[in-house]
Parts: structure tokens; C-alpha cells; sequence
């Protein structure tokens, strides 16, 4: 992903790799969606489990800042560009049916990276809660940015009421949700990927355990 411009923190990465690797190594499959492109850093990402699984993945972005023939040709050394799904629209326009008949199946894997407005990331999580898989997760963008005070009012707006999603952990302004059934394994598996790093200095601060929205979630400051 390096060549490609963006934000995504590199160790935000690696535990995205390694939470796609395990659903990819517990038979959890399904299509992968993103909402939020930019130059296509955390797709290239979900374009090499979605090689792996043979899994369709969906990209959607108004691609007003980085227009959709420059995004296409940044992923090319990764992957033909037609073999995606580009929806060239704005999440808040679409609703989970229409998402579902393009995805063609509940996701496993859903990126929230687009609109950074409290109302647009209330829309998309609504999304993600109507769609994901039942042994799916999400990964909420910039959550505890200062810079992103957006993000942050539209989570807590979200599960501000009873939600059929629930934090599992968090690391490098990257949330990850799952259905709540999920998150105690979902969880350990984040647990046991941090303690099994030998190689990121991160990993060795150690991981904290908190409670959030009712919910308990490991968390590893970056």
C-alpha cells in the first residue's frame, strides 16, 4: 500500500491483514465493501484477502477528491481494476438493499472511510448494521481523531440506542466492530495477534482492556 497516497497508520494495517487472514482461516466468507476510497490504501488491503477467498469486492466514492481513472490505475499492480465493483456515488444516496443486490451476498468485511460528517457516519454504520455478515466485521475510520470530530459524535450517536453491532477493539484510530455474538472471539483473536508480534514496538506497549457503550474491547494506544 505504500505507493499509494493516504493516511492509513501502517500498524492499523497490519491488524486489518491479520483480522481478514483469520476470518480467511476460519472459513468466514462473503463479499468486502468499502465507503471511502481516497487513492485506495486500506482497499488494497481487502483486494489481497478478496484474491485469496475469491470474494467479490465493492468500492464506493464520489471520487470528487481523487478521481476514479487515477484510483484505478494505483491498484492495477495489485489487481485488474474491472475485476472490482466501483460505485461512483455517495453512501448517504444508497440503501442496504440496493448494496446487498450489488454485493451480492452479507459482507465480511465493511471500511467506513468516507463522509467524516456526525449524520454521514450515523447513515453508514445504519449501512453496516443492516448488512454485515453474521460472522463479519467492520473497521470505523479516525474514531478518536481530534481532527475528526465528526466521527466521533456520529458513533456515539450510533450506539447511543441498543445496537446488533459492538465494539470488539481499537488501535491507531481504527475501530472494529462485529455482531455482538462475535466480539468475545473476534477479541481474543485481536489479543492474540498483538501478544504474537514480535516485530512492530507498538505491539509491546501492551494492550488495555476497556469498556465502551456497555462493551468490552482491547484497546492499544498509538
Amino acid at each position: 500500500m505504500h505507493p499509494l497516497p493516504g493516511w492509513l497508520i501502517d500498524y492499523a494495517a497490519i491488524r486489518i491483514l491479520d483480522l481478514l487472514a483469520w476470518q480467511e482461516q476460519n472459513a468466514i466468507h462473503g463479499p468486502l465493501l468499502e465507503i471511502g476510497i481516497y487513492h485506495g490504501r486500506s482497499l488494497a488491503l481487502m483486494l489481497r484477502s478478496a484474491l485469496r477467498s475469491n470474494d467479490r469486492v465493492v468500492a464506493l466514492d464520489t471520487f470528487q477528491f481523487v478521481p476514479l481513472e487515477t484510483v484505478k490505475t494505483g491498484v492495477a499492480p495489485i489487481v485488474d481494476p474491472e475485476s472490482i465493483v466501483w460505485l461512483q456515488t455517495s453512501s448517504t444516496s444508497c440503501s442496504s438493499r440496493q448494496l446487498l443486490h450489488v454485493l451480492g451476498a452479507d459482507p465480511r468485511f465493511i471500511s467506513i472511510d468516507g463522509s467524516h460528517e456526525c449524520d454521514d457516519v450515523f447513515w453508514d454504520l445504519r449501512l453496516a448494521e443492516d448488512m454485515l455478515a453474521a460472522r463479519g466485521l467492520v473497521a470505523v475510520d479516525d474514531f478518536m481523531n481530534m481532527v475528526a470530530m465528526g466521527v466521533n459524535v456520529g458513533v456515539h450517536k450510533f450506539f447511543a440506542t441498543p445496537r446488533n453491532l459492538a465494539p470488539f477493539a481499537y488501535t491507531c484510530n481504527k475501530l472494529f466492530l462485529s455482531r455482538p455474538e462475535l466480539a468475545p472471539s473476534y477479541r481474543h483473536a485481536f489479543e492474540q495477534m498483538v501478544m504474537a508480534d514480535r516485530i512492530e514496538p507498538l505491539s509491546a506497549k501492551g494492550l488495555v482492556e476497556q469498556t465502551l457503550w456497555g462493551k468490552s474491547l482491547e484497546v492499544l494506544p498509538g
